[in-house]
């Protein structure tokens, strides 16, 4: 249904499943930031099923990676925007990736592990990622 609709809207689907009570996979996170850098994939259209969850995690290592975001940073935002605090495999994902990726997530080189890298600006609908970015 979401290829359907996708196709009619002639936008590019791009499906990153990530269950609720697992982790982000290092391949889904390095597949989203690879779509943040594609100049071509833009604009994203990003979304869970409720909005505020998995797409919070992608959203928040996405700060981090391109904008030098603290990950206490992006978890006072996941929450801000309805993060549902109880998904600790979620939470604790973005804290795990600032301690792998250290301080400076923009300086480490994209094809290292994990998932690190730099990413151009985005507009995205759907999340809470704002059009300002």
């Amino acid at each position: 249904m979401e290829q359907a609709a996708a196709k009619e809207l002639a936008l590019r689907h791009v499906a990153l499943p990530v269950p609720v009570f697992q982790r982000l996979s290092e391949k889904s996170v390095r597949r989203f930031l690879g779509l943040m850098k594609d100049k071509t994939a833009l604009p994203i259209y990003l979304h869970c099923l409720t909005g505020v969850d998995r797409a919070s995690v992608f959203v928040a290592v996405y700060r981090m990676s391109d904008k030098g975001w603290s990950a206490d940073k992006a978890y006072e935002e996941m929450k801000a925007n309805g993060f549902n605090v109880l998904l600790f495999n979620l939470a604790d994902y973005i804290y795990e990736y600032e301690t792998r990726c250290g301080g400076s997530l923009g300086a480490q080189k994209a094809d290292t592990t994990p998932a690190c890298t730099n990413s151009p600006r985005m507009e995205a609908r759907g999340s809470q990622i704002d059009k300002g970015l």
